[in-house]
């Protein structure tokens, strides 16, 4: 089983261009193990509760459920429309992931590792998360200019996560973390000292949470209640169900531990930046203490920023939104642009005439040119009828087989596109219309029954990176005749 988990956007705001690049790249991960028929699972979801989540919903005079829902549908509706193939998607409001949630917790406690105490600190509602002094900037968040941490004294629950530092610093240590440097980061913070936390919020602050087994008062912490969607995903929904209508079914419990450590570990753990800590250190720390295998890979990837290289803000007016890509791009057009200009394993700088140029010339100028060339050619010169599922493949499917299984998807495409490349270089070289013109009809045959199978292959591969023109051209080249193709990427002026 390859198992791919991404991180679940709070469902307070509208999808931006990082949580569609999420999408889209890991979509294209589990595509492409599913190809060379790997049992793959891919896990997405929402992260429903929180304290911005409430506000929010106060500030619009909904009730926080209802809202955390509706919002909910319209990432759905953008991974629809995205062609996302996901295998489990976790809402955190629903009874499933909460009997998960019950399920933990009451392990936990029963091993002594959750108590009870004060604490008084500051939190960034931005992040859902305590900050200290030094974190901050100018007396705001790092992550949120302009917003000031609030001072938060309460009785919660903490987890002993501090007993839990050297299975935490051996994962940083010997795992395969991209890229290398944010391990090293981190293995420095645990080195020196971990503190237990706080896994809980008293009730009355964030009524909407989910309750914490046996004390009313206590909704457990929105971060906590969030990395547990990994486990829910792996789990029978309707064992969950059941579970959640008798918790205490020790049957049922047994089951739900089984199905667990079946489906662990996670082969490849998707995360951005901003939530490395909660990953890398907390989650970690959860797994131990359940006793569960740790995560064999992790990829990191960095902020997409305005051109000038300032983060997207609402303030700044200077953000770009998926929809906006759409509109200009189309949905494959806009995947390319993900998957091929923006950098997974660190910053990129979002510049829409660089986007336009390479829409341009790999797309309108490299795919679709030779598509719309070569099936024009089969039309013209042999009525549409030509036979080229015998003739021997000119792609090479090991060289992206090679790239993806290294997660380096933008060089994976690179291979493509070379590919779509010789095939214009070949048209060139060969020329078939002025072999038909001169009556050499076998030898443009071959030509042209050559560059049709490479078109088919090709979309076998692109099924991966852009599955919508990928079944655009096997249905062009499945029709009889074959007739030319129309524009699949409009060229951009």
């Amino acid at each position: 089983m390859f198992y791919i988990t991404t991180p679940i956007p709070y469902t307070n705001s509208q999808p931006h261009l990082g949580h569609l690049l999420e999408a889209v790249f890991n979509d294209t991960v589990a595509r492409f193990y599913r190809t060379i028929d790997s049992e793959t699972r891919l896990s997405m979801g929402l992260d429903q509760h929180g304290l911005k989540i409430y506000q929010k919903a106060l500030e619009l005079g909904q009730d926080p459920v209802t809202y955390a829902v509706t919002q909910g549908q319209v990432f759905k509706d953008l991974w629809t429309a995205f062609n996302i193939s996901y295998d489990r998607f976790i809402e955190t409001t629903s009874n499933e992931h909460k009997a998960l949630v019950r399920l933990v917790w009451s392990d936990l406690q029963q091993k002594k590792l959750i108590y009870k105490k004060f604490y008084e600190g500051l939190y960034c509602v931005g992040d859902e998360a305590f900050v200290t002094e030094k974190d901050l900037v100018d007396g705001y968040c790092p992550n949120h200019p302009g917003q000031k941490p609030i001072l938060m004294r309460e009785e919660n629950y903490f987890l002993r996560l501090s007993e839990f530092t050297e299975p935490i610093l051996q994962f940083l240590q010997t795992a395969d973390i991209q890229p290398d440097y944010v391990a090293k980061e981190f293995s420095n913070f645990v080195s020196r000292g971990l503190q237990d936390i706080s896994i809980s919020r008293e009730k009355t602050k964030l009524p909407h949470g989910i309750e914490v087994p046996n004390d009313p008062n206590q909704v457990v912490y929105v971060w906590f209640d969030a990395l547990l969607n990994y486990l829910t995903a792996v789990i029978d929904p309707e064992l969950l169900k059941r579970l959640w209508k008798e918790p205490e079914n020790l049957a049922l419990q047994a089951e739900v531990w089984q199905q667990i450590r079946a489906g662990m570990p996670i082969s490849l753990m998707y995360l951005g930046k901003d939530i490395t800590k909660f990953h890398l250190v907390v989650w970690i720390g959860i797994l131990s203490a359940l006793g569960l295998p740790l995560p064999k890979k992790a990829l990191i990837h960095g902020f997409i920023n305005d051109a000038q290289g300032r983060k997207f803000s609402k303030s700044l007016g200077n953000g770009v939104f998926p929809e906006e890509l759409v509109a200009k791009f189309g949905v494959d057009g806009t995947r390319f642009l993900l998957l091929f200009e923006i950098n997974v394993r660190g910053d990129t700088n979002f510049d829409w005439t660089k986007m336009i140029a390479s829409y341009n010339a790999h797309l309108a100028d490299n795919l679709g040119n030779l598509v719309m060339r070569v099936t024009n050619l089969v039309d013209k010169t042999l009525a549409g009828m030509i036979d080229f599922q015998s003739v021997p493949s000119p792609f090479d499917f090991q060289e992206v087989k090679t790239k993806m299984e290294a997660l380096e998807v933008k060089e994976a495409l690179q291979v493509v596109l070379l590919g779509c490349s010789w095939g214009n270089e070949y048209l060139e070289q060969t020329q078939p219309w002025k072999l038909a013109k001169e009556g050499k009809f076998d030898e443009a045959k071959i030509v042209i029954a050559k560059l049709c199978r490479l078109l088919l292959d090709l979309s076998q591969v692109l099924s991966i990176f852009l599955p919508q023109t990928a079944e655009k051209i096997r249905q062009i080249l499945q029709h009889q005749p074959i007739t030319k193709a129309g524009v699949l990427f409009p060229k951009i002026e």
